[in-house]
Protein backbone atom coordinates (compact mmCIF):
# COMPACT_ATOMS: atom_id res chain seq x y z
CA UNK A 1 0.00 0.00 0.00
CA UNK A 2 3.06 2.25 0.29
CA UNK A 3 1.77 5.79 0.79
CA UNK A 4 -1.87 4.80 0.22
CA UNK A 5 -4.82 4.39 2.56
CA UNK A 6 -7.58 1.83 2.20
CA UNK A 7 -11.18 2.93 2.74
CA UNK A 8 -12.40 -0.03 4.78
CA UNK A 9 -16.17 -0.43 4.47
CA UNK A 10 -17.24 -1.79 7.84
CA UNK A 11 -21.00 -1.12 8.11
CA UNK A 12 -23.63 -2.38 5.70
CA UNK A 13 -25.26 0.40 3.70
CA UNK A 14 -27.68 -1.99 1.97
CA UNK A 15 -29.82 -2.61 5.06
CA UNK A 16 -31.88 -0.11 7.03
CA UNK A 17 -30.85 -1.67 10.35
CA UNK A 18 -28.12 -0.63 12.78
CA UNK A 19 -25.14 -2.98 12.57
CA UNK A 20 -24.06 -4.95 15.64
CA UNK A 21 -21.08 -3.07 17.08
CA UNK A 22 -19.29 -6.27 18.13
CA UNK A 23 -19.59 -7.70 14.62
CA UNK A 24 -18.24 -4.46 13.15
CA UNK A 25 -15.39 -4.50 15.70
CA UNK A 26 -14.47 -8.06 14.66
CA UNK A 27 -14.49 -7.04 11.00
CA UNK A 28 -12.24 -4.05 11.74
CA UNK A 29 -9.86 -6.29 13.69
CA UNK A 30 -9.59 -8.62 10.68
CA UNK A 31 -8.89 -5.62 8.45
CA UNK A 32 -6.18 -4.39 10.81
CA UNK A 33 -4.59 -7.84 10.80
CA UNK A 34 -4.61 -7.85 6.99
CA UNK A 35 -3.39 -4.34 6.13
CA UNK A 36 -2.44 -2.61 9.40
CA UNK A 37 -4.40 0.15 11.12
CA UNK A 38 -2.04 2.81 9.77
CA UNK A 39 -3.26 1.92 6.26
CA UNK A 40 -7.01 1.95 6.99
CA UNK A 41 -9.75 4.57 7.04
CA UNK A 42 -13.04 3.30 8.45
CA UNK A 43 -16.12 4.09 6.39
CA UNK A 44 -19.45 2.56 5.35
CA UNK A 45 -19.27 -0.08 2.61
CA UNK A 46 -20.89 2.49 0.30
CA UNK A 47 -23.00 5.61 0.65
CA UNK A 48 -25.77 5.71 3.23
CA UNK A 49 -28.21 7.57 0.99
CA UNK A 50 -30.83 4.79 1.05
CA UNK A 51 -30.73 4.39 4.83
CA UNK A 52 -33.06 6.38 7.12
CA UNK A 53 -31.24 9.30 8.72
CA UNK A 54 -31.49 8.07 12.36
CA UNK A 55 -30.11 4.66 11.31
CA UNK A 56 -27.35 6.28 9.23
CA UNK A 57 -26.36 8.39 12.23
CA UNK A 58 -26.12 5.28 14.43
CA UNK A 59 -24.01 3.51 11.79
CA UNK A 60 -21.69 6.53 11.63
CA UNK A 61 -21.48 6.61 15.43
CA UNK A 62 -20.31 3.00 15.43
CA UNK A 63 -17.62 3.88 12.89
CA UNK A 64 -16.57 6.94 14.89
CA UNK A 65 -16.46 5.05 18.20
CA UNK A 66 -14.38 2.24 16.73
CA UNK A 67 -12.01 4.64 14.96
CA UNK A 68 -11.32 6.29 18.33
CA UNK A 69 -10.96 2.92 20.03
CA UNK A 70 -8.39 1.64 17.54
CA UNK A 71 -6.34 4.85 17.39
Amino acid sequence: LKGKKLGFGCVDSAVNVVDDKEEVRALVERGIAAVGKENMLLDPDCGLRKVDIPIAMEKLKIISDLAKEFN
